[in-house]
C-alpha cells in the first residue's frame, strides 16, 4: 500500500468536517478557524484536459476576499505556484519547480498550519513551506476551484465539540447525506439539530430535530416566517445521557430521511426549499464529535488501488469485483455499547444465500465472548473454527480488521491479533463483502 493511502485512511477517521465528492467551485467556512498544527487534506484527481486548479485560504467567503495562501498547481506549466492576495493585489509568486502528480491520477494534498507558514505535502512527501504574509488566525474559509474533481476534503478538528454551527455552502442538494456524530451530556434533558436558512436564531428552519428526554420523544418541525408548524413526534427514543449517537440525514426529493444509530427513524416531508439551507446547528445538551457531508459521486474515478465505502449503514455490501490473492479488505468501525454479535462475510454474490468463503462472527451472547470462523457452500455450513488468540474487541470501542487474501488462506488481523483461515472454497469466487450486526462502520475498503 502506498504510504499516502495510509495517511488518507487515518485522516478519514479523524474527528473533523469531512466532505465527499463536493462540486467545484467549492467553498466552506473552517469551523474554529486555523490554529497551529491544524491539518487539511484534499483527496482529488484532475481530468485528462486539466490546465490548473487552486486551493485558497481566504479571510472571508467572498470570491474577491484577501487570500492568505494560494496553492496553484499548473499542468500547463509543469509547476506549483504559491502566492497571497491583499486588497486585490497579488504578491510575489513562489514556485516549487516541479509538479508531483499528473492528470487522471488520484493524489493527496496535506496543508498544515504552522507558526512559520503553511507546510505542503503531496502524496505524503514534503513539497514546500509558504511563509505567512497574512496572520493565519484571520483565515475563515477555504475555496477550491479550477480543473479538479474532489473525492474528499477533510478538515481535521479535535475541538469540534466546542462548535455548534457547521456551514453548508450552496444549499442542500438531492441525494446529499449529512452524518452527525455526537454525545449527549451526562445531564442530558434534550438537544436540537437544525437545518437552518440563515445565521440568526430568527431565521427559517427547514428541519428541527429535537430529542426531549423528559417526554421521551423526538419532535420534528419547521420554523417559517416567525412561526412553528405542526409537530411530528411518532417513533421511539434512541438517546440516553452520556451516550454517543449518530444521526444521518439524507436529502430526498420528497423530504429528509433520518436514520439514528444506523436504523431508519423517520421521513420528514419538505416544508421549505432545501436549497435555502446554509447552516447545520446543534444546540442543547449535546456536543459534536464529527460531521460528514457526502454528495453522490457524479463522475467515474480513474483507476485506483482500492474500492471503498465511507460511513455505510448496516447491513453494508461492498462489490469487490476481483478479490484474489494479494488483495486486502479493511474494515474500521466501532462495536455497539451492548453488543450481541456481528458478522463479516466474503461471499460469491450480493445476496445472503450466496456461498460464503469466509465468515467472521464475533459473539457476545453465548457466555464468554468468542469469534467463530466458518464457510458455507450450497446452503450448508462447514465445521466451525474458533479464534485462538485473545478476544480483540471491546464493547463501545473502535476496531480495525484487515483480511488479506493469500494463496493458502485468509490472514485475519484484528486490532493487532492475527490468525489464518485456510481456503475451503476457491477464493477467486469472492465478489462481495457483507457486514451486519452490532457495529457502526466508519470505513470499508479493498486495497
Amino acid at each position: 500500500m502506498s504510504g499516502w493511502i495510509k495517511v488518507l485512511d487515518n485522516a478519514v477517521i479523524e474527528k473533523g468536517i469531512h466532505f465527499s465528492y463536493s462540486k467545484v467551485p467549492f467553498e466552506s467556512n473552517i469551523p474554529g478557524g486555523l490554529v497551529d498544527g491544524r491539518k487539511i487534506f484534499l483527496h482529488a484527481f484532475c481530468p485528462s484536459d486539466a490546465s490548473r486548479f487552486s486551493v485558497n485560504f481566504q479571510v472571508t467567503s467572498d470570491a474577491a476576499s484577501d487570500i492568505a495562501f494560494h496553492l496553484n498547481p499548473r499542468f500547463d506549466e509543469g509547476d506549483v505556484v504559491m502566492n497571497s492576495r491583499t486588497s486585490d493585489e497579488w504578491g510575489g509568486e513562489e514556485r516549487t519547480g516541479k509538479l508531483p502528480f499528473r492528470q487522471m491520477s488520484q493524489f493527496l494534498i496535506c496543508i498544515t498550519t504552522l507558526q512559520q507558514g503553511y507546510e505542503v505535502e503531496i502524496n505524503d512527501e514534503y513539497m514546500a513551506v509558504f511563509d505567512h504574509r497574512i496572520p493565519y488566525d484571520k483565515v475563515t474559509s477555504i475555496r477550491i476551484e479550477g480543473d479538479i474533481n474532489i473525492i474528499g476534503l477533510h478538515i481535521l478538528n479535535n475541538e469540534l465539540r466546542n462548535q455548534n454551527k457547521i456551514p453548508i455552502a450552496g444549499g442542500v442538494d438531492v441525494n446529499q447525506c449529512y452524518t452527525i456524530f455526537g454525545r449527549c451530556n451526562s445531564d442530558f434533558s434534550g438537544f436540537y439539530l437544525n437545518l437552518q436558512c440563515g445565521n440568526s436564531d430568527e431565521d427559517d428552519i427547514a428541519l428541527h430535530f429535537n430529542p426531549r428526554a423528559g417526554a421521551n420523544e423526538v419532535v420534528r418541525n419547521s420554523y417559517i416566517s416567525g412561526s412553528w408548524g405542526d409537530e411530528e413526534k411518532d417513533g421511539d427514543f434512541p438517546f440516553s445521557p452520556g451516550e454517543e449517537f449518530t444521526i444521518c440525514i439524507e436529502a430526498l426529493v420528497q423530504g429528509f430521511k433520518v436514520r439514528v444509530r444506523g436504523s431508519e427513524f423517520t421521513m420528514y416531508n419538505h416544508r421549505l426549499p432545501m436549497q435555502r439551507i446554509c447552516n447545520l446547528v446543534l444546540g442543547g445538551d449535546a456536543k459534536l464529535g464529527d460531521v460528514r457531508i457526502e454528495n453522490p459521486c457524479c463522475t467515474e474515478l480513474p483507476a485506483f488501488e482500492r474500492i471503498e465505502l465511507i460511513e455505510p449503514p448496516t447491513p453494508a455490501k461492498l462489490d469487490m469485483k476481483d478479490f484474489k490473492p494479494g488483495c486486502t479488505l479493511n474494515v474500521i468501525g466501532k462495536v455497539h455499547e451492548d453488543p450481541l454479535r456481528f458478522k463479516i462475510n466474503l461471499q460469491s454474490g450480493p445476496d445472503e444465500e450466496n456461498d460464503i468463503m469466509l465468515h467472521i462472527n464475533p459473539r457476545w451472547d453465548q457466555g464468554e465472548p468468542k469469534i467463530v470462523l466458518n464457510s458455507r457452500e450450497g446452503g450448508d455450513w462447514a465445521d466451525e473454527e474458533m479464534w485462538s488468540e485473545a478476544f480483540p474487541f471491546q464493547a463501545d470501542c473502535g476496531f480495525e480488521i484487515s483480511i488479506i487474501c493469500e494463496n493458502d488462506g485468509y490472514r485475519i488481523i484484528i486490532n493487532g491479533f492475527e490468525q489464518i483461515f485456510k481456503h475451503r472454497i476457491d477464493c477467486c469466487k469472492v465478489s462481495h463483502a457483507f457486514i451486519n450486526g452490532c457495529v457502526d462502520l466508519r470505513c470499508v475498503r479493498v486495497c
